[in-house]
């Protein structure tokens, strides 16, 4: 069970992948999306970012 401030997703945009994973929110939730181009611009603006999402 995931708790306030996590993140979930990361890996699929990181390696283009397919999703395989579900996420059940058990309680109101925010959710922001982001778009695999945007991410990667993201993160290739902050490379520490890269290795922070991989952990």
């Amino acid at each position: 069970i995931g708790g306030h401030g996590d993140h979930f997703g990361e890996r699929v945009l990181l390696r283009s992948a397919l999703r395989t994973g579900l996420v059940i929110a058990l309680e109101d939730t925010t959710v922001l999306w982001i778009s695999q181009k945007d991410f990667t611009r993201f993160v290739r603006a902050f490379p520490f970012l890269e290795n922070y999402f991989k952990e």
